[in-house]
């Protein structure tokens, strides 16, 4: 996952869009290829609950450095967006995804990326891993 981007500010009453760019680097496709993602606004990535995560029907990704787009989005509730101006919060994107390969190994990636106002885009300190159910 690369390319995070926020489609506009967050405003109080409005939805926003975190675009994520999903690359397949390998040389064979990645078969059933599903991703869940989740946005909160807190001081931490431990607070997402993945049974409220966005889920995806199963896709076929073949490789492309380019990679395939998919948003996450975010409605911004009352007092978000000062929350997300307050030191120390951020938005949060967290994103999981599974897929098979040719040899039907199943894999998961899992990535956290934090959104905060005056910076931009960063890496989560924990939440970023690759091939965690590696044959």
């Amino acid at each position: 996952v690369s390319g995070i981007v926020l489609n506009k500010d967050p405003v109080d009453g409005s939805t926003v869009d975190v675009l994520l760019t999903l690359a397949n680097t390998g040389r064979t496709p990645g078969i059933n290829v599903r991703h869940e993602t989740s946005v909160i606004i807190s001081q931490t990535n431990d607070q997402v609950v993945w049974n409220t995560a966005d889920a995806t029907n199963p896709i076929v990704v073949f490789p492309d450095p380019k990679g395939l787009g998919f948003h996450a989005p975010y409605f911004v509730k009352p007092g978000d967006s000062a929350l997300l101006h307050t030191p120390g919060y951020g938005l949060f994107v967290r994103a999981n995804m599974t897929y098979e390969d040719i040899f039907n190994c199943r894999h998961r990636t899992e990535v956290c990326a934090v959104y905060t106002v005056g910076v931009g885009w960063g890496y989560c300190e924990k939440g970023n891993s690759v091939d965690r159910d590696g044959c």
